[in-house]
């Protein structure tokens, strides 16, 4: 146990703040049995497995406490913040709900598929086949970074889905490669008091700060 605090006590110097910087911290939800399946979600609502549950009680004791909480308010989401997050007030923001996937949603997750629908205009992608196009998940996540701009808080944490939050990542970091963020990891993204990224921690995990994938990015903005 003291080799786990002490482990845990230098993970916790790698989220102290420089005076003027804040963090934003893209938490995607825990496991649900979709996902152990390999089945597409998207817009419907399934709750946490019993295997993502008990995980996220198991780090449940490392995660760094924010100053403030927005949620999707899907399940799968919201159930993460509150297990996550007991003691702090979960603001559930609909923007942060996962991309639609429409016809594709139930069925085993095919990117070549995904991809072909993507060919089409964007009034046939969603009339026809009810996948939401990627111009509308963008003009969410550019919603969503307008409010987080705007917050007065010094560590910002958003609960949310896995495509979504790949299209946040393309406004900030449009020309850097971005590892696939894994249920139950996060992306933190420092920023500094003009907006501008100075630092980013991809696909992390609680316990394990040594994994950091980290850019320097003086000239990026949330915009």
């Amino acid at each position: 146990m003291d080799t786990i605090r002490n482990g845990h006590d230098a993970f916790l110097d790698e989220w102290r703040l420089t005076p003027g910087t804040r963090d934003l911290c893209l938490l995607r939800h825990g496991r649900t049995k979709e996902n152990e399946d390999g089945i597409t979600i998207g817009s419907t609502d399934p709750p946490l497995s019993v295997g993502g549950r008990s995980e996220l009680l198991a780090i449940r004791p490392y995660v760094v406490q924010p100053d403030v909480v927005f949620s999707s308010d899907l399940k799968r989401a919201s159930e993460t913040a509150t297990i996550l997050f007991p003691g702090l007030r979960i603001l559930y923001l609909p923007l942060l709900r996962e991309r639609s996937f429409g016809v594709l949603e139930g069925t085993a997750y095919d990117g070549s598929k995904l991809k072909a629908f993507e060919q089409l205009d964007d009034g046939e992608l969603l009339g026809k086949y009810g996948i939401e196009p990627i111009s509308s998940v963008t003009k969410r996540a550019h919603e969503v970074l307008r409010i987080v701009r705007n917050i007065n808080a010094y560590r910002i944490m958003l609960v949310g889905h896995g495509a979504f939050f790949r299209s946040m990542m393309n406004i900030l970091l449009p020309a850097d490669p971005r590892p696939t963020l894994h249920n139950g990891r996060y992306h933190r993204i420092t920023l500094n008091g003009n907006g501008g990224i100075v630092h980013c921690s991809l696909n992390q995990t609680w316990q394990r700060a040594e994994a950091s994938i980290a850019w320097r990015l003086p000239t990026s903005r949330l915009d």
